[in-house]
């Protein structure tokens, strides 16, 4: 096999898959930095909305 046709039989073995798991990871990736934003912003949240029992009852 001459060297230019191994090259791209390595680049078909080695893209292809690469190709088709890249949307799967973005969009885990995206998913990952929206998850970490929401909890941020529910820990964030609940300081907001504490309640204070400072009535003697």
């Amino acid at each position: 096999m001459k060297k230019k046709h191994r090259r791209a039989v390595y680049f078909t073995l080695v893209g292809i898959p690469y190709i088709i798991t890249l949307p799967f990871m973005c969009i885990g990736w995206a998913m990952e930095k929206l998850a970490g934003t929401l909890c941020d912003y529910s820990d964030w949240l609940k300081t907001k909305l504490r309640v204070y029992d400072t009535d003697p009852d």
